[in-house]
């Protein structure tokens, strides 16, 4: 099971963020019965029309305890680059802004304390 926040995060030097962002914060659950210590998950964020404006897959290190919901440490982000339009943070703002972004995030391989390895494809 898995979910993810949406947010836009505002230029802010003190926290060393340098241009405004669109960030994503997944969260994941281990329905295991074993500690799951990586996975493999796909993203994928979508704007009002349903038009997939992110869709990517990547590897993850952290650690689920069995039955437990953990956020992850590690966020996933895209700057704005006033100098090119048409970035995806340019086309995340507004949908994320007003609330109509839908971010899905499915886990496609789990890794386990044991070395075992759970595939979900």
């Amino acid at each position: 099971m898995t979910t993810v926040v949406l947010r836009t995060q505002a230029k802010d030097l003190q926290n060393h963020v340098f241009s405004p962002r669109i960030e994503a914060l997944p969260t994941f659950k281990n329905d295991a019965k074993k500690p799951v210590v990586a996975i493999e998950h796909t993203l994928v964020i979508a704007d009002a029309f349903g038009e997939k404006v992110i869709d990517g897959s990547s590897k993850l290190d952290i650690k689920i305890p069995p039955g437990k919901t953990v956020q992850s440490e590690t966020f996933y982000y895209w700057e704005d680059n006033q100098f090119l339009p048409g970035e995806p943070y340019d086309r995340l703002y507004g949908p994320i802004g007003t609330g109509m972004a839908k971010a899905t995030i499915t886990v496609t391989k789990a890794i386990f304390s044991d070395g075992s390895v759970e595939s979900y494809r």
